[in-house]
């Protein structure tokens, strides 16, 4: 064998995936202090992004994670998780 020359023994060929991104469902709201949101778990990607505050999420299984202003978080499917304001008084 030459010195340089590479015999390919077994070739797997992977596909060309194009993907796009679709959004819906999209929304900004304030929530009151205290509030929470029961255990659930989506269909598909949840993407929360906090603007003002702290918000507390705690996924099943995993460390609680708290999110402050500029703090984003992509949540997959199928995972159980809560959200709630940090705060028990502001907004």
């Amino acid at each position: 064998m030459k010195k340089g020359v590479v015999i390919l023994q077994k070739f797997i060929s992977i596909p060309t995936i194009e993907s796009g991104l679709y959004m819906f469902g999209g929304h900004q709201h304030t929530v009151n202090g205290g509030w929470s949101f029961f255990e659930q778990k989506n269909q598909v990607f949840e993407v929360m992004i906090v603007i003002d505050g702290y918000q507390l999420t705690e996924i099943r299984d995993h460390d609680s994670m708290i999110l402050g202003p500029g703090d984003g978080i992509i949540i997959a499917p199928g995972t159980l998780h809560i959200n709630s304001n940090m705060s028990k008084t502001a907004r």
